[in-house]
Parts: structure tokens; sequence; C-alpha cells
């Protein structure tokens, strides 16, 4: 069998496309994905998917655990904010 690599990008756009059908639970499971095959320098698809999975949980109606999912998706943006800003030092 064919080694193969998983991609975090397209990963989260079948999630998105699931989203956008309603299907929160098919997305939910593609974000996860996307996660697990982020590595921690893809900051912004780490980002990309912990916002996916806290637009879920609110449409859900799980207030709490959104809240804690976007914040942890601005977290790594301001992140991304502070070592790009270094970057051009």
């Amino acid at each position: 069998m064919l080694d193969y690599e998983e991609h975090p990008d397209p990963m989260s756009w079948i999630a998105r496309t699931f989203s956008d059908q309603g299907d929160y639970d098919s997305a939910q499971g593609w974000y996860q994905r996307s996660l697990e095959a982020c590595s921690d320098s893809n900051l912004e698809g780490i980002s990309g998917a912990w916002h996916g999975l806290a637009t879920i949980d609110l449409n859900h109606g799980e207030y709490d655990q959104a809240i804690e999912k976007f914040q942890t998706s601005l977290k790594i943006m301001h992140i991304m904010a502070i070592i790009e800003e270094l970057l051009k030092e």
C-alpha cells in the first residue's frame, strides 16, 4: 500500500463544506482530523480548525464551549501577529 501524507488544509475545506450544508457531525470530524494533521508550525491551520469547531458549537447552542474555542483561535492568531511583527524587525 502506498504511504500518504495527510494535509490539513483540504480537510478544513471539506469540514467547511459539511458545516455550510448543516452536517455538523461530519464537519466536526473533519475539523478534528485537520487539527491532528497540523504540524505545530501551522498556526493558521490550527487556528482555523478551532474556529470551525467553535462555529459548530455555536450552531448547536453550546455557547460556553464555543467561547472557549473562539478564544483559543484568537490566542493563536495573536501569536501569529506577534511572530509576524518580530520577523519584520
